[in-house]
């Protein structure tokens, strides 16, 4: 048993704390959603002071004797013929109107109304388009002081039924001045029509807005709801207000369908606003509920007050899921948005359900409240989509600055790696520069200084081949030296100091050097090795021309060839008939060429022997 209570304590102590944190979270939404319903009925609009107050009658139905009444009073319509109708008499001195400017004010009233004064049919003032006698206004009309009696006075008030689904009403009446009314009047046209008119015009700009949204947000479900939701009801309170002010049941049968509609699209709102998945068969539901319930009305499988009334119930009934979907999630995520859009969800209830009981006679309501459910719900809309949108900029302004961050600390990491990558970059091209370079030495200076080594240890030395040996390793490591400073546009740069340091070289010897290179195009892609590699073939062949010509006169120009490509062309005289074997080295000239994308070519004629250096636009690397 201790082990049973001990288990079961916590049991309760969590079921409690539970109950304590739903009940702090639905208490702020139950209290408004209460004050606001209850608001109509507490609060009464002011009436001018000193008013005379006729609030006893008599009235008289067909078939039945006159009897005593007091107003306020309503009358039950429903299953009344059209034609019914009802009739007040009120008896009032002549003392008890005004003598200047006296009105006949009735501030509430269900029905059509018409009031006679001793016979005599008074005007009422015009009323506006927003002012309807099924949901409810207000009569004001002038006395003539011509009809009024020195005695006593007869106010005849018929009450005539204009939609037999909603009870009758009439207030007590009041004699008062135009001047005392105005200002209390402004109350009672802001009430009935100048809010109405408001509401309409806000519905319309919020539709509007919130069908933009959409358009502009189409993966947020929310707005998608409410624009369906805002179309629905934008349109069926436009035709409530266009169709004609007498009843018909196709009228009342269209906007309880309509009512409907829009209470299913609710379902919708709150699955969105509650995150949750929204069933394939809501759609299906949407389209099919109403449609089936206008089938069975207008094909009189129904009686149409059945539909109606099976309609007015369903839409009760989905509100209050969709009333418990948005509040759930209120309570278990605290959102304040489901929180605002319980309120008018809740409204809908208790307002529909006020309305049912004034239209079956069990209230004794003044006005009917559904009509101001499209005022209230656009505010609620308004505070929503304002808070989504805060939200919205909210995210948006912590997107930014996370990526602002993230791209600082990339742009730091790039900026680490461009010079990690840098660093490598300079020790390869290092590295790549030290192995040319060696790779030059070896293959040219080194096979010089080797030569001239071996030609010194002979103990019949020639000093003479000796510094023959010399100079050649001189001009080659002069190559070496000048190629390093060589770019991408000094292939004329190399030639000229090739020129300069070969000229008077040959003529020591003897040999004339004919020089031209300005009609050569330009040549990009220059590299230290490419033009080291230019500058040997030049070399060897400026001494294959002085050993096996022996030539007395070589021209070297560079110019273009039928295609517009650069060459290098290297003639010499020839003074022997007969070529020495061996040939002028052209295998090893080739393979150099050929390392940066040239050609080379060779032609010897019995007095001129030719060679050609073909180079690309760019050379290869």
């Amino acid at each position: 048993m201790t082990i049973t209570h001990a288990a079961a304590t916590p049991i309760r102590e969590s079921w409690s704390a539970f109950r304590g944190s739903v009940f702090c979270a639905l208490l702020p939404v139950i209290l408004t959603t209460l004050l606001l319903a209850a608001l109509p009925h507490i609060i009464t609009l002011p009436l001018p002071p000193g008013a005379t107050v006729l609030d006893h009658a008599t009235i008289e139905k067909a078939g039945a004797l006159p009897i005593a009444v007091s107003l306020p009073r309503s009358w039950q319509l429903y299953g009344t013929p059209p034609q019914a109708s009802v009739t007040y008499h009120l008896e009032f001195p002549a003392s008890a109107v005004p003598e200047r400017d006296p009105v006949l004010f009735i501030p509430s009233f269900r029905q059509g109304v018409d009031a006679r004064l001793n016979g005599t049919l008074l005007e009422p003032q015009a009323s506006s388009f927003f002012s309807t006698e099924r949901n409810g206004s207000y009569y004001l009309a002038a006395i003539p002081q011509q009809l009024l009696h020195a005695g006593s006075n007869s106010l005849e008030i018929s009450q005539k039924r204009v939609d037999g689904w909603i009870s009758a009403y009439l207030s007590p009446v009041y004699l008062t001045t135009a001047g005392a009314l105005q200002p209390y009047q402004k109350f009672y046209d802001f009430i009935i029509e100048q809010w109405r008119a408001a509401s309409l015009a806000l519905q319309a700009m919020i539709m509007i807005s919130v069908i933009a949204m959409t358009l502009l947000r189409p993966r947020d479900r929310v707005f998608y709801w409410f624009s369906l939701m805002m179309l629905v009801s934008f349109l069926s309170t436009v035709a409530g207000y266009l169709l004609p002010a007498r009843e018909t049941e196709a009228m009342r049968l269209y906007l309880g369908l309509a009512q409907m509609t829009v209470s299913l699209l609710t379902i919708g709102l709150a699955l969105a606003l509650a995150e949750r998945p929204r069933p394939a068969k809501l759609t299906i539901a949407i389209i099919a509920l109403p449609v089936l319930l206008l089938i069975l009305g207008s094909q009189k499988l129904l009686p149409i007050p059945v539909v109606i009334l099976l309609a007015a119930l369903m839409s009760i009934g989905i509100m209050a899921l969709s009333s418990t979907i948005v509040l759930e999630h209120y309570v278990r995520t605290r959102d304040w948005i489901s929180g605002i859009i319980a309120i008018p969800f809740g409204l809908s209830i208790l307002f529909g359900l006020n309305d049912m009981s004034m239209m079956f006679g069990l209230g004794q309501g003044t006005r009917m409240l559904s009509p101001y459910i499209p005022a209230v719900a656009p505010l609620a809309i308004m505070s929503i989509l304002t808070g989504r949108l805060v939200l919205s900029l909210k995210q948006v302004d912590g997107a930014n600055a996370s990526l602002q961050r993230q791209m600082a600390d990339q742009e730091n990491e790039l900026r680490r790696l461009h010079e990690k990558d840098r660093e490598r970059s300079a020790q390869a091209i290092l590295e790549q520069e030290r192995t040319r370079l060696m790779s030059d030495l070896h293959d040219g200076l080194s096979g010089h200084l080797v030569s001239i080594i071996a030609q010194s240890e002979k103990s019949d030395a020639d000093p003479g081949a000796i510094g023959v040996s010399a100079r050649e390793a001189l001009d080659d490591l002069r190559l070496v030296v000048q190629s390093l400073d060589l770019g991408d546009d000094d292939l004329r740069v190399a030639l000229a100091s090739f020129q300069e340091r070969c000229g008077p070289q040959l003529r020591r010897i003897g040999v004339q050097l004919d020089w031209s290179t300005e009609a050569m195009p330009p040549v990009t892609g220059i590299t230290p090795s490419s033009a080291l590699a230019i500058l040997r073939i030049l070399q060897e062949a400026v001494t294959n021309a002085v050993k096996h010509g022996p030539a007395t006169r070589i021209t070297i120009r560079a110019q273009a060839d039928d295609k517009g490509a650069a060459i290098i062309v290297v003639e010499n005289d020839i003074r022997r008939a007969v070529p020495p074997s061996g040939g002028y080295g052209l295998s090893n000239m080739t393979k150099r060429a050929r390392s940066f994308g040239a050609e080379i070519s060779f032609e010897r004629g019995a007095k001129v022997a030719r060679l050609t250096l073909h180079l690309p636009p760019t050379l290869r690397p």
